[in-house]
């Protein structure tokens, strides 16, 4: 890579430059947390789902308990010393969709799906819609990207076509460039759950971050939350710098056809750098549930704040192959009736057409 300040080529794992003496970034940062600990309540206790390893919180109240995730009824309190041990929310983001409604959003998302089995509103048949504030891990970061790659403008030539016609085709010249982007990343969300599907969790987002609240036990009232399963390094590492470098490729991609005010480019290697890693607890509110079909169980979930519905869905193999029936019936209709629309060229001797002239016999 390149010196910010000066230009000169450094190490990829060099802490300044050798020529001018600018700091460069740290590749890696490890994330700061709270030290507050705990759910700041002795009414919140802990338990640990034998069947699938979730770790949910109830009341002190609550008289049955069952896991959120599974179902299941086997859990057991875990240990004081690992009640106490957890980082505490910082914040959390409310719930605004009430129980009573989230039966509604699963049916209306439901009768909306494509290509789904026709009896599957009947049918469909939702269990226990579960209100659960769901872990995560909030990060804050700021980033220097280096980055370099190739911008490309187009042209057009006049090119002969195998029918011997003159078109236009559209060439792209390639130039080699780099550069230094900062950037500045907040709110980085990773889910710290174990006991729902990742992909389900970022199929429900966003959250409208500015309605967080400063976190207070009262908010637990009524509502079940999971103690986190997977602690603000592991998720840093494994997937919040993940989503921060996929945004930052696109941004210097960006930045890359910006400053040469080019129309494509191509090859964009991004190096990121972190400093100031800052991570938060946070809670946010989902509804999770699963509905049976043909004796199959989905999983969905709805986020507890906008009211987004995900989950997985059964599909109809019938109405797929109807529809592409359809569409491939739809083009050979319009080749049927374009190839109709061509008049034939007319022969020798039918209307519309000079007879053959006949020339005169010669004198005998």
């Amino acid at each position: 890579m390149q010196c910010p300040s000066c230009g000169n080529t450094v190490q990829a794992n060099a802490t300044a430059c050798d020529a001018c003496g600018t700091a460069i970034p740290s590749a890696n940062a490890a994330p700061q947390a709270t030290q507050a600990r705990g759910w700041g309540t002795k009414d919140a206790h802990s338990f640990d789902c034998e069947n699938c390893g979730a770790q949910t919180v109830f009341s002190a109240t609550q008289m049955s308990m069952e896991c959120p995730y599974c179902g299941s009824t086997k859990v057991v309190a875990l240990p004081d010393e690992k009640q106490s041990d957890m980082v505490a929310p910082e914040y959390v983001v409310p719930f605004k969709i009430q129980k009573e409604k989230s039966g509604a959003l699963f049916r209306a998302w439901v009768e909306g799906l494509w290509f789904a089995p026709g009896d599957l509103k009947q049918r469909a048949a939702a269990g226990q819609v579960r209100g659960v504030y769901l872990p995560f891990w909030v990060y804050d970061v700021d980033t220097k990207s280096y980055f370099r790659g190739e911008w490309g403008k187009h042209y057009h030539v006049d090119e002969k076509g195998p029918d011997g016609q003159t078109r236009k085709v559209q060439k792209t010249r390639w130039q080699p460039g780099s550069g230094w982007r900062t950037g500045r990343h907040e709110d980085v969300l990773v889910c710290a759950s174990h006991g729902v599907e990742r992909k389900l969790v970022e199929a429900i987002e966003p959250w409208n971050m500015a309605e967080r609240q400063a976190y207070a036990p009262g908010f637990l009232a009524g509502w079940e939350a999971e103690r986190y399963q997977v602690d603000q390094e592991v998720s840093w590492r494994e997937f919040g710098r993940k989503r921060v470098e996929e945004k930052e490729q696109r941004e210097c991609e960006q930045r890359l056809r910006v400053d040469h005010a080019a129309d494509t480019v191509r090859n964009v290697s991004v190096d990121v750098r972190f400093e100031n890693l800052r991570s938060r607890h946070m809670l946010l509110p989902a509804f999770i549930s699963a509905y049976t079909y043909q004796g199959k169980t989905f999983k969905f979930m709805i986020n507890g704040q906008t009211g987004e519905v995900q989950g997985e869905r059964p599909w109809s193999t019938a109405k797929i192959l109807g529809c592409i029936g359809a569409v491939l019936a739809a083009i050979a209709l319009v080749v049927v009736l374009a190839s109709a629309g061509r008049k034939p060229a007319p022969q020798p001797g039918q209307p519309g057409q000079p007879a053959p002239v006949t020339q005169p016999a010669a004198p005998g």
